[in-house]
């Protein structure tokens, strides 16, 4: 059992119960009746609560980080730490692809000094039934990482990415990096 995080006490306006009371009830309850919020959770795996939340994880871009084929985990960890160095891009190192004569959603960005914010999902995460109404939940990019001394037959990794990308349907890019590959696969 998770302690609780989060207890405070709020008003209950009345109008919230449905009561058919009087004006002078509801008075003399108003001032009575409150509404404790105490959220527990059962389990660390609780699907309500995902670790790390904090208010800056509303504006990140979810990316995940896919094993194709064989990969050591250690490997697959090294690969993956490679991606973490790029969690933030400055979007004065990025330009506007709109030309002046079209009208631009972005022109009140702040391209000085705002920031691209990515969150690497290791082993990708399972649809949340919230992506719909909670858009941040979404993944938008499957990146897929191959080790390919472990993986000779490219063809079997391209298939298996594919495959792998269709659970992700909201992702709008998809991506496959092939690491370390032998003389035969890059031609």
């Amino acid at each position: 059992m998770l302690t609780p995080n989060y207890i405070q006490t709020h008003p209950l306006p009345l109008s919230f119960l449905f009561l058919p009371l009087s004006n002078a009830t509801t008075k003399k309850l108003q001032s009575s009746i409150t509404l404790s919020v105490h959220l527990t959770f059962s389990s660390p795996s609780d699907p309500i609560m995902e670790p790390d939340v904090s208010i800056e994880t509303f504006s990140m871009i979810r990316i995940a980080i896919l094993p194709i084929g064989k990969i050591p985990h250690q490997t697959l960890r090294d690969y993956y730490s490679m991606f973490l160095h790029q969690h933030t891009i400055p979007l004065s190192s990025i330009s506007s692809f709109y030309t002046e004569e079209q009208k631009s959603p972005f022109t009140n960005q702040p391209w000085d000094t705002g920031s691209l914010r990515f969150k690497f999902i290791l082993g990708g995460s399972p649809p949340s039934p919230w992506e719909d109404f909670q858009s941040n939940r979404k993944i938008l990019a499957v990146i897929g990482v191959c080790h390919c001394p472990l993986s000779p037959d490219l063809d079997s990794v391209i298939e298996e990415f594919n495959g792998v990308c269709k659970g992700y349907a909201s992702a709008r890019v998809t991506r496959c990096f092939g690491f370390l590959p032998c003389d035969s696969q890059v031609s």
